[in-house]
């Protein structure tokens, strides 16, 4: 959602869970972001943010949102959409399925 395009997309969806699985996201241009992303992504259930809560807060922190967006993303309408059910559900769901995988694997 931050950069407009799939961390992990492969040609095919075994490829694409392989990928989210074992390999790590290109970088990002801003530090800050890139830490909060990767933190997002982390392998293990245990290194990633415990809730939404800790991850609004550090986005509202983030100096990539009070200098505005530079890669046309709206972080305002992000933030507010992730609230609401018809895009958090499908955002948790995609979560749990990646620490079910990670746990799986690991």
């Amino acid at each position: 959602m931050v950069t407009g395009r799939s961390a992990f997309h492969r040609q095919s969806t075994v490829e694409t869970l392989a990928a989210v699985i074992h390999e790590e996201p290109n970088r990002l241009s801003d530090a800050e972001l890139e830490r909060i992303v990767r933190h997002c992504l982390c392998k293990r259930a245990d290194e990633r943010y415990a809730s939404m809560e800790e991850v609004i807060r550090d986005l509202r922190e983030c100096s990539e949102l009070t200098s505005g967006p530079r890669s046309g993303a709206n972080f305002k309408v992000l933030l507010r959409q992730g609230k609401r059910p018809r895009v958090a559900i499908p955002v948790l769901l995609i979560l749990l399925a990646i620490g079910t995988l990670g746990g799986c694997v690991g």
